[in-house]
């Protein structure tokens, strides 16, 4: 459990980290821990999805949007 504590430490933001505390908090039978673990898990869990979705949505190749941008830059300025 100190080495889970410890990585949080280094990486607050890791959802997997705090849903494996949360795990051993259960088994400890440490309810306020393990709820307190899971609603942060279940918080940066939606986080990291919403950015996930977010950049799907960006094209593949950002090197081909900046060509039609310098393109496009270049033909209004003639």
């Amino acid at each position: 459990m100190e080495h889970l504590k410890k990585v949080i430490e280094m990486a607050p933001d890791e959802p997997t980290v705090h849903y494996r505390l949360a795990l051993i908090y259960k088994r400890l039978d440490r309810k306020q821990e393990e709820r307190a673990e899971m609603e942060k898990f279940q918080e940066l869990k939606a986080a990291s999805d919403k950015r996930q979705k977010a950049a799907s949505s960006l094209p593949a190749s950002g090197d081909n949007e900046l060509e039609r941008s310098k393109a496009d830059i270049e033909s209004e300025t003639q």
